[in-house]
């Protein structure tokens, strides 16, 4: 025998938890289910859309009763689009599709219970962080509202990580063996080789995050500005690269913009600060600072003593590929403080 059932559910209240969906009662939902009934019942044909979810797919049930698998060939929660499978326990398997980091994060942290759902296994194709950096070939596994992730910066460099929840938010940490590569995939910075890194973004509500990173070891191949700025800074005329023994920035993070709070760079004979705007949409940037050959090197990375008793100060404009650097190299001689902040 076969069953053929179409609702709009106006009068239920209906939530799919290991989606983070829910609707009330009094919210129209077209559902279809075809289904055949028998000893061995299964669902041949189930479709949802509504507000917020639609989804197609069939489901095996138990012969005894309850739900063996949900295999949904199509899920749109807006913030993601692809398969998913359900399994009888609740587990969730995602294995491909396309998601959104900013809007997926706001949706677990509106979810009934706060996210803290079944677990689930991800094989994303691609997960957007801005408009211009994703990372591909995305996997995690999450559960209980912590989870661990890796994936590839733009199909290029691999990072990996961990999420959780802090102060009523979310915290996404991730690291590389590579961080001149992960700033060349995502775009931002096509001169920096090698260096260990790691950042951490933690939610801060309408699409924004508070971030910092913190690494060691990365080379900054000179290009003709740089080169004429560590010229006036220290004795760095012929060198290839500049090598910073470690590196650090604190910043807030939109999907247009990473507005730069502070950040420095120290290596043999040279500090360099900076803080300023980068424009991830236009890949425009419009950084100030300073750099010193004369710092305190056991300092911490953010202190007064990271930038010298005496410095020139910069300033760096323009775009991502060819930025204007200046430099002032009278402001050597003004000690910090008078003429220099």
């Amino acid at each position: 025998a076969t069953l053929r059932l179409m609702s709009d559910l106006e009068g239920l209240s209906a939530s799919v938890p290991a989606l983070g969906w829910s609707k009330p009662a009094g919210r129209r939902a077209g559902i279809v289910v075809e289904a055949v009934l028998g000893a061995a019942p299964r669902v041949s044909r189930l479709a949802l859309d509504a507000p917020g979810l639609s989804l197609e797919g069939r489901a095996a049930l138990r012969s005894g009763g309850g739900l063996e698998r949900l295999s949904l060939s199509s899920v749109d929660l807006g913030w993601f689009r692809g398969p998913v499978t359900i399994g009888g326990d609740g587990a969730v398997a995602v294995r491909g599709g396309r998601a959104d980091l900013v809007a997926a994060l706001a949706a677990r942290r509106d979810a009934p219970g706060g996210g803290n759902g079944p677990p689930v296994a991800v094989a994303l194709d691609r997960l957007t962080l801005t408009p211009t950096i994703a990372l591909t070939d995305f996997r995690a596994t999450l559960g209980g509202g912590r989870g661990r992730f890796r994936g590839r910066i733009n199909g290029g460099a691999t990072v990996e990580g961990a999420l959780g929840p802090r102060g009523g938010g979310t915290v996404v940490t991730a690291r590389t063996s590579d961080a001149g590569a992960v700033l060349r995939a995502a775009g931002i910075y096509d001169r920096a080789r090698g260096g260990a890194m790691e950042a951490s973004l933690q939610t801060v509500g309408g699409g924004a995050f508070d971030g910092s990173l913190r690494g060691t070891g990365i080379t900054v191949l000179q290009g003709p500005a740089l080169a004429r700025l560590v010229q006036r800074i220290a004795s760095g005329e012929g060198r290839q690269g500049l090598r910073f023994a470690r590196f650090g920035a604190d910043f807030r993070f939109t999907p247009d913009r990473i507005d730069v709070r502070r950040a420095a760079a120290q290596g043999p004979g040279l500090s360099v600060t900076a803080r300023g705007t980068l424009d991830l949409a236009g890949r425009r940037l419009d950084l100030s600072g300073v750099g010193s050959p004369f710092y305190e090197p056991g300092g911490a990375l953010f202190s007064r003593s990271a930038e010298g008793p005496f410095g020139v100060s910069y300033t760096a404009r323009g775009s991502f590929d060819a930025p204007v650097i200046e430099a002032d190299p009278l402001s050597i001689f003004a000690p910090r403080g008078i003429f220099r902040r």
